[in-house]
């Protein structure tokens, strides 16, 4: 059995690179391997892909011998499947965009480009192959890119991602609902944790360089804290924020930076999250907001490039 898998927490550059795995490898089932972020899982109905999408209950892992992993490779990252990785006689084909890190699972077959998202990287595969795309597929794949490079217009956008929205539009892609997939007014509640969020900011100079922390309690909130994030950055026009929220048991942390000196990938990869320079995100149980924030300020001293000074 061939099965098609991501990180947990999908979000539309997951998605959208697995639908994509799906055309390269027709045979293969579409699995998430954990929860989706909000605006997926109401994207994905408005999308009416003819895939069907399966949980990791729906299926026996121990029957899988093909593992094809997009938008990550590490263990860590892909919820029970970790379980299998060792499993004598699977055979794993990643495609990924994230850095190379010491924690990385290695495949018979590695497409790993530095883009600005992972459907670029397959996108590209699918030009050269020649496979041809759906407008409905093309309009999937061109959510993902947007997304993960923030409209094209995140410092991780490279001339590739252009090269391949620009396929995706004579494909037949559509703006418009690329635009609704990923554009949202944020509810009541969120807006008054974006209330919270905005009066908690605290500026700390790291190495020379500014980050914001903000931090919030979740209480009764189950939403999409990531897009928070954006807006935040959007509203105060910072390089560099990281904000947690406590949700009881464990403390979430998302990171957003601009700023060339701050790779919050490799940041919050010290405390066992993951992601890209750009945006990354980690999950710390049993610890208080403080000490969240304590090891969030630990791990920025150590990963920082400190600004040179005349």
């Amino acid at each position: 059995m061939e099965v098609i898998t991501s990180h947990t927490n999908a979000d539309f550059d997951t998605f959208a690179s697995m639908i994509a795995a799906k055309k390269l490898y027709p045979r293969a089932r579409i699995v998430f391997p954990g929860s989706l972020e909000k605006k997926l899982k109401e994207g994905i109905g408005r999308l009416k892909l003819p895939y069907k999408i399966e949980k990791l209950k729906d299926i026996d892992i121990s029957e899988i011998t093909r593992l094809i992993l997009v938008d990550v490779r590490q263990s860590a990252r892909i919820g029970p499947l970790a379980g299998i990785i060792e499993k004598k006689g699977l055979d794993i084909h990643i495609y990924d965009h994230h850095p190379a890190t010491e924690e990385d699972i290695h495949g018979s077959m590695e497409v790993v480009k530095p883009y600005g998202s992972t459907t670029t990287v397959l996108t590209g595969v699918i030009r050269k192959k020649g496979i041809e795309l759906t407008p409905g597929e093309a309009t999937a794949l061109m959510a993902g890119i947007y997304e993960d490079t923030g409209f094209l217009t995140y410092p991780s956008t490279t001339v590739r991602d252009f090269e391949a929205a620009a396929f995706l539009l004579k494909k037949g892609a559509e703006l418009s609902i690329v635009s609704d997939l990923l554009k949202r007014e944020l509810t009541p509640a969120e807006v008054s944790l974006l209330n919270k969020l905005l009066d908690s900011e605290t500026t700390y100079t790291v190495g020379g360089t500014e980050v914001v922390i903000a931090e919030v309690s979740l209480e009764r909130y189950r939403g999409d804290i990531s897009v928070l994030a954006h807006k935040i950055r959007d509203i105060e026009s910072m390089d560099t924020l990281f904000m947690l929220a406590d949700s009881g048991d464990r403390v979430h942390i998302v990171a957003r930076s601009k700023a060339a000196a701050v790779n919050v990938g490799l940041v919050l990869k010290d405390l066992g999250g993951g992601g890209h320079a750009n945006a990354a995100s980690a999950t710390l149980k049993g610890v208080t907001l403080i000490q969240a924030k304590e090891a969030v300020l630990s791990a920025l001293k150590k990963r920082l490039v400190p600004l040179k000074t005349a």
